[in-house]
């Protein structure tokens, strides 16, 4: 099966992407091993701090559905092995220093921008909602990869003969994406005085 017209191209750049992040990544991680090591207030250091060798590259990955089928091949395309056990969220793979960590597709853009992993594949939406709900969180979007379209719609009751979002404005929209659904509607409820709940 294929990832579309576009695979070939798609490899080329995780590749390219691969091997300009790899190197940064461990030299980063390898510097701040070899820097000197602060115990905090009241607790000394382990007898072998600053001594453990680098570790490996964390990818965040989308654990289940159709993003996780699509990046899996494509991981597949650009020659990354590894073997993920069942019911286990974590695989190391073979002949490179990274480490596939399988999360709730939601939830890579925040571990990322936590430095809990050092680099994911996720969807725009759930990338955007991140950083309009964490403005603290620093995330960089390196490469569009052309796969795992959605649309966000606005949906209401039809007996309530709702002809646009603004009518909508002061409500309560129940949403997966709070976030983004305050700055769609910001607009509106600066217009109109109200506040929409999410």
């Amino acid at each position: 099966m294929s990832i579309g017209p576009y695979a070939t191209v798609i490899r080329l750049a995780f590749c390219a992407l691969l091997s300009i992040a790899l190197p940064i990544l461990h030299a980063s991680i390898s510097s701040s091993l070899t820097s000197p090591l602060t115990p905090p207030p009241g607790q000394s250091l382990p007898s072998n701090a600053g001594t453990l060798e680098p570790a490996n590259i964390l990818i965040g990955i989308p654990k289940k559905g159709r993003l996780n089928e699509k990046v899996t091949k494509l991981l597949d395309g650009a020659g990354l092995e590894y073997r993920r056990p069942d019911r286990v969220d974590v695989a190391v793979c073979t002949g490179l220093p990274v480490t596939l960590v399988f999360l709730p597709a939601a939830d890579i853009a925040a571990y990322v921008g936590e430095g809990n992993v050092d680099m994911g594949i996720t969807g725009q939406d759930i990338l955007m909602e991140t950083r309009l709900d964490s403005p603290d969180c620093h995330i960089v979007e390196l490469l569009e990869l052309g796969f795992g379209k959605c649309s966000l719609s606005l949906q209401a009751p039809v007996k309530n003969n709702h002809t646009g979002a603004r009518e909508l404005s002061g409500g309560r929209i129940v949403t997966s994406f709070p976030a983004l659904t305050r700055a769609f509607f910001d607009k509106f409820d600066e217009e109109t005085g109200n506040h929409t709940s999410t």
